[in-house]
């Protein structure tokens, strides 16, 4: 019994900066939902699906092959040259990142300062996001909750100080994340923040060629096709009917938000582990810690179903303003948890191959799910309306979800052989 809950406690610190972190986020968007215009609102939604983009790309170009090449490291001085080659790429690949957000943000039509404030931002998050994978890493998961815990209570005070102020615009809310992304960087420590910004080098890099030949091209095809298919509606909406439509989407999305920020960042803290049970041979452990965290998402994921119902059945203006479609609300609601039940089932096989190094398949998995997504959200939007383009990402969903089901059990039977 001690041994079964402590499997279990384990996930308490992620989990708990994850709370903070989710509930943080879903505070500042619905006070936005009921304050700025439709448009605006939407754009916002689009701009931080943007940045969980960026999230994606950095974990496949930088965290998923990160602990395994440390892990692989015979020597202190293989392992820090490691370590500063990730590192030079985390502070060029958030620099890169934030100009490639600021030409979004231009084409959405922010304003010069909300598209500046929404610069550094991004800069700054991408950075983090870097630092709670080596923190994970190097056995710090602690650094990483605290992160997210800063990260949150600065959302939620600043929120709570600001939502009276008139005229609460863009350039504030991206101001507020910034502030808390900028917080959310103390808990790593001097150290840490001393070797990301200035030990770094672009001859540090040179190393970083081996990566992607052998990780990070085909981790990086993964990703950005993995994108097709869980965010494809987000792009086709917004980019052919508009940040309007899109965003009675993101509104009954904002009730998944736990769901997928949960899955993210237990999978990055289970990811080094996971790792290195498997590098040493000890198959049972790692088979476990899949079973083990899979059981912890349905957990999460059942008690969010049941706090969304709660909040629909009673507080539905609270949470919606009354200019939003009630039955476009529902089908987005009811197609969303349907997405989020799939990527519940499979982000345990995703994370195992990710732990074998088995980027490949991966990519080829979610290159034909996303594929299926983009044709399929493309044909609804020209049939029905933009909310029933949800059901070309839960198709596309459901043909990954297999396709991953089946590469997991290929490698658990070639490692049991």
């Amino acid at each position: 019994m001690a041994k079964t809950l402590r499997k279990y406690l384990r996930f308490l610190p992620p989990a708990l900066g994850q709370v903070a972190s989710a509930g943080s986020q879903f505070f500042l968007s619905l006070q936005l939902l009921h304050t700025l215009p439709p448009e605006e609102f939407g754009a916002f939604s689009f701009l931080l699906i943007t940045v969980q983009l960026g999230y994606g790309i950095s974990s496949a170009l930088l965290c998923a092959p990160y602990p395994l090449l440390l892990g692989k490291a015979e020597d202190q001085t293989t392992r820090q040259e490691v370590v500063r080659c990730f590192m030079s790429g985390s502070l060029f690949y958030a620099l890169a990142g934030s100009v490639v957000l600021g030409m979004v943000g231009l084409a959405l039509g922010l304003d010069a300062t909300a598209n500046m404030v929404l610069l550094a931002y991004t800069v700054v998050m991408l950075l983090r996001w870097f630092a709670r994978s080596h923190a994970y890493s190097v056995a710090q998961p602690m650094r990483a909750a605290y992160s997210d815990i800063a990260y949150g209570a600065m959302v939620i005070a600043g929120t709570i100080a600001i939502r009276g102020l008139p005229g609460f615009s863009l350039a504030q809310a991206f101001g507020l994340l910034l502030l808390s992304a900028f917080a959310a960087l103390l808990p790593f420590g001097p150290s840490y923040l001393l070797h990301q910004f200035y030990r770094v080098s672009l001859g540090a890099l040179k190393d970083y060629l081996k990566v992607w030949r052998d990780y990070a091209r085909w981790s990086l095809l993964g990703v950005i096709t993995t994108e097709a298919t869980a965010n494809a509606h987000a792009y086709l909406v917004t980019l052919i009917v508009g940040p309007s439509a899109f965003a009675p989407i993101a509104a009954a999305q904002l009730l998944i938000r736990p769901i997928t920020l949960t899955q993210n960042a237990l999978g990055n803290f289970e990811r080094p582990p996971l790792a290195a049970a498997l590098s040493n041979g000890r198959y049972d452990d790692a088979f476990d810690r899949v079973s083990t965290l899979r059981r912890m998402l349905f957990v999460i994921y059942g008690m969010t179903l049941l706090l969304a119902g709660g909040l629909w059945i009673w507080l539905p203006d609270t949470i919606f303003p009354p200019e939003y479609d009630r039955g476009t609300l529902i089908a987005g609601l009811t197609l969303w948890f349907l997405i989020a039940g799939l990527t519940t089932a499979r982000t345990p096989e995703s994370l195992l191959l990710q732990a074998l190094g088995e980027f490949r398949p991966l990519a080829w998995a979610s290159a034909v799910s996303g594929g299926l997504s983009v044709v399929l959200v493309v044909g609804l939007l020209l049939i029905a309306a933009p909310v029933w383009s949800l059901a070309g990402v839960l198709a596309g969903q459901a043909v990954m979800a297999a396709l991953l089901f089946r590469k997991a059990a290929n490698a658990r039977q070639a490692l049991d052989g």
